[in-house]
């Protein structure tokens, strides 16, 4: 029945299921002009050119839910690619993909904490903050909510590109 589907008229039900589909996303194109740019001839440098950059970022989004009797359950998957110049060099990542069922939830996800960003080092916002989950981490995690209090407890993949652990020197290692 259209009407038991969970989210509303933005979703469109699969023919034959209960399963609620949701495609979505778009296009962006972007061009930055700069009239002042500097000019090179050689060793010569000039004021008052022009230099112009252009960027198109496409996503895609698919949103699967069904109910169950474990509540709802949800695949979900954002897809984003962006190019700059028109060079073949684009750069193509997922941005989120997870499952829900009920409270808990496992995949790349919006990271319950944020690190080294001005003061929100806890966890908490303050008016300079960015906003507590700016980062994805791969996770799992489960939300309980009861008479309108919630509380999530979430393990998360640590983020260790901020760490350079070097190699060995072929000296060290004997």
């Amino acid at each position: 029945e259209i009407a038991s589907c969970l989210v509303g008229s933005e979703m469109c039900i699969e023919t034959g299921t209960e399963t609620c589909l949701k495609v979505g996303g778009y296009v962006r194109y972007q061009y930055n002009f700069d009239q002042n740019a500097t000019i090179k001839t050689g060793s010569v440098e000039t004021g008052g050119g022009y230099a112009g950059l252009s960027k198109v970022r496409a996503r895609l989004n698919f949103d699967v839910r069904e109910e169950t009797e474990l509540g709802t359950l949800r695949g979900y998957v954002r897809l984003q690619a962006q190019n700059a110049n028109g060079d073949d060099s684009a750069t193509y990542q997922m941005k989120f993909g997870y499952l829900q069922l009920g409270g808990l939830t496992a995949g790349l996800y919006d990271s319950l904490w944020t690190s080294d960003i001005g003061g929100a080092e806890d966890g908490l916002l303050t008016d300079t903050d960015l906003a507590v989950g700016d980062r994805t981490a791969n996770l799992v995690s489960y939300t309980y909510a009861m008479d309108g209090l919630t509380g999530t407890l979430s393990l998360e993949n640590p983020v260790l590109s901020l760490i350079h652990i070097s190699e060995p020197t072929r000296q060290e290692a004997i």
